[in-house]
């Protein structure tokens, strides 16, 4: 069982998805599984899905007809099996600190959720 479930709802985000798949693979702490809930996308991210799903077992594709974002996150959290649960936006990408820090202060202060905000500085690329 994973420390942390990163539950990552995709619709109609190729542009952006790899961004945010690698901001995953790249934190410093390991011991997470990604849900990558593809809720009937239309364009090519269920390819890209699949293709990280390939490189690395902890990614886990979860498809359904699309039905939001809520539902997306809620379909994610049907399989969800870790410790803490993270949401994560796949137009958006994570600094690679980002989980060994939550997890560090949840654990430290026994904390039941821990909550940041947009870092408006953290900035390793620019899309085009």
């Amino acid at each position: 069982m994973p420390a942390i479930s990163i539950i990552i709802p995709v619709y109609n985000v190729e542009k952006y998805l790899r961004r945010c798949l690698d901001s995953v693979l790249n934190q410093t702490f390991q011991d997470w599984q990604a849900i990558c809930v593809n809720d009937g996308s239309p364009d090519n991210s269920a390819e890209i899905l699949d293709e990280y799903a390939k490189r690395d077992k902890r990614f886990v594709v979860v498809t359904k007809e699309n039905g939001g974002l809520s539902d997306a996150r809620n379909a994610g959290m049907a399989v969800a099996t870790g410790d803490y649960v993270m949401y994560l936006d796949s137009d958006d990408f994570i600094h690679p600190q980002t989980m060994e820090i939550a997890y560090s202060l949840a654990q430290r202060d026994g904390s039941d959720i821990v909550s940041f905000t947009y870092d408006r500085i953290y900035r390793p690329q620019l899309l085009v």
